[in-house]
């Protein structure tokens, strides 16, 4: 059979110039010497098809990569990135557009959408709606405390934090909404009090354990907690600069209970906003899977970090305060 060489059709060739691949080929009956002429690239020299041919390969593979790429890396990414070198703190940008304009912008859509499709809101999902808001305003009221955190004084600014709060965070942090707006769950009246109060209760006891860190440092231990005089113990310690510095390490209060209480705190709250979608699913508890492995790993990751700038007062310190994470257990 006599076959010609076609180009596709001009309609598809824009796709073939977005993702950087000449307009493929299809083949039809036609005189054979009009096939030789029609076709340049195919030379009479195997090594010069090989080449051709990896050429194309290569392209395939490019044009695949370039595809995940956009696909992982949204627009969002590069713009937040941008906006948050060139005007503003980056990591503390970074969380804000990822707390506010992302996460509860989310939750409040998927509210109306559950409104849309069903007719109704639940409970579970103004849960949901009143934890997330908690979270923000805390966030903005308390600015100056997240400056102090591991984000800002050791991870910094960079890919981790960049695509965790323009891609990963914004879908993580409001999977419960999502999962709600499709499947609805209406909480009992004691089921509903009883979750709001954890939640509550856990965001009280994360705020309560920061403060009294904060406010025993800002006033060199001289404050009363629990009735009682603080009780600290003073660390030194020196920076790459050369530079001797001193902190202090709280015995007192929550800190006096367990070395990371305020990561207990977060993870009630965490439960507690994937508890109002019910057992019936594991997506929604994605979440709170997510918090513990990295609050977990976060302990291990913060201890090294303190044991290796403290030395052997962080290890007087442990002793003191025996439970890492949850009292009695670990």
């Amino acid at each position: 059979m006599n076959i010609e060489l076609a180009t596709t059709p001009e309609r598809w060739q824009w796709l073939g110039a977005v993702v950087g691949s000449k307009p493929k080929s299809r083949l039809k009956a036609t005189d054979p010497q009009d096939l030789r002429r029609r076709s340049p690239t195919q030379s009479p020299h195997p090594s010069a098809n090989a080449n051709l041919s990896w050429r194309r390969k290569r392209k395939s593979w490019l044009s695949g990569a370039a595809c995940i790429f956009m696909i992982t890396v949204p627009p969002s990414l590069v713009i937040l990135t941008w906006i948050a070198l060139e005007h503003f703190n980056g990591s503390l940008f970074a969380a804000s557009f990822a707390l506010q304009e992302l996460g509860l912008s989310t939750d409040l859509s998927y509210t109306a959408l559950q409104y849309q499709r069903h007719g109704y809101i639940t409970n579970s999902i103004i849960i949901v709606d009143i934890f997330h808001v908690m979270y923000v305003v805390d966030f903005f009221i308390n600015e100056s405390w997240y400056l102090r955190t591991i984000d800002i004084c050791h991870d910094h600014f960079g890919f981790y934090l960049a695509w965790g709060s323009a891609v990963w965070l914004p879908t993580m942090y409001t999977l419960q909404s999502q999962y709600l707006a499709r499947y609805p769950v209406q909480l009992s009246p004691w089921a509903a009090a009883l979750i709001f109060t954890v939640g509550v209760s856990g965001y009280a006891l994360f705020r309560s354990v920061n403060f009294q860190k904060d406010i025993v440092r800002r006033t060199n231990g001289d404050y009363i907690i629990w009735g009682k005089k603080a009780k600290v113990m003073r660390c030194h310690f020196k920076t790459a600069d050369g530079r001797d510095h001193q902190t202090l390490l709280l015995l007192s209060g929550w800190w006096g209970i367990s070395r990371h209480c305020n990561y207990v705190g977060d993870l009630m709250l965490s439960y507690s906003m994937c508890a109002v979608c019910g057992t019936r699913n594991l997506i929604p508890w994605t979440y709170a899977i997510f918090m513990t492995c990295i609050l977990v790993h976060r302990c291990f990751r913060d201890e090294a970090r303190c044991r290796t700038k403290y030395g052997e007062q962080w290890t007087k310190y442990c002793n003191a305060v025996r439970w890492r994470l949850v009292p009695g257990i670990w």
